[in-house]
């Protein structure tokens, strides 16, 4: 093979050598590059019970160790399917990574606000004649109320929440006495006691695991505390579920 022959091959093996390196550099940057992740699903669970104080004073402990948590919350729901401790409210809500989601479970009190001297209406539609007329209602929703907006780690090992829980009660109804005309007439009305509960946090959570939220002591009549549980629970078809691990 003469000179120019050579040059020749030279310079094509060249090229076929240049080509093979802009291949494997172009490989090596798509698999640099990170693998498409699916979009996590992520359960929120809330669990409220009303302990008295002694079964309180057990169960908070308990709650708050890593190690004794997962069972404590199997001798609570035992405890519940035994009577000895009230299941207040049961919630799940599902939403994707960055959304928020609200679940509600609510029952609305309707009640007066204004109320109508008897001398200032007909005493013929007045039974009895010393009540009152109230001419307005408002409305108030009593029970639980649950707003979170979750986001998972890249692993699933723990989810960030911003999470606000409120539960809101009818006590009972208290009643007023008022003298409203010259004759002395004694009138009587009814308004209701409500008492609120609420926590408003920024809390990472494990994956799949319940965890204490809170704790409030309840007034009479309903006297003991109220535990508000949680668990939230992320899935990722492109990940495999991983828990938090224990000390």
């Amino acid at each position: 093979m003469d000179n120019h022959g050579i040059k020749g091959w030279c310079e094509m093996n060249i090229r076929r050598l240049h080509i093979l390196a802009i291949c494997f550099c172009a490989l090596a940057a798509k698999a640099a590059e990170p693998a498409p992740q699916g979009v996590w699903s992520i359960t929120i669970e809330h669990m409220a019970i009303l302990a008295s104080a002694e079964s309180a004073l057990q169960f908070v402990p308990a709650l708050n160790d890593e190690q004794r948590s997962e069972e404590t919350v199997r001798t609570i729901q035992k405890e519940v399917s035994a009577g000895r401790v009230e299941l207040v409210a049961w919630q799940k809500t599902c939403t994707v990574n960055g959304e928020r989601s609200v679940s509600e479970t609510v029952v609305e009190q309707h009640y007066p606000t204004e109320f109508q001297q008897p001398g200032a209406i007909p005493m013929a539609i007045v039974n009895p004649p010393d009540s009152i007329v109230p001419p307005a209602f408002e409305t108030r929703t009593t029970g639980f109320t649950l707003e979170v907006e979750p986001m998972a780690s890249p692993d699933g090992r723990t989810i960030s929440l911003q999470l606000c829980l409120q539960s809101v009660r009818l006590l009972g109804f208290r009643r007023f006495e008022s003298l409203i005309n010259k004759a002395g007439v004694r009138v009587r009305h009814n308004q209701p006691d409500f008492h609120t509960s609420k926590s408003t946090v920024n809390l990472t959570a494990p994956n799949g695991r319940w965890m204490l939220l809170s704790v409030y002591k309840q007034p009479a009549p309903a006297e003991g505390f109220d535990l508000s549980l949680i668990r939230v629970t992320a899935r990722n078809p492109d990940i495999k579920p991983q828990k938090t691990s224990r000390p």
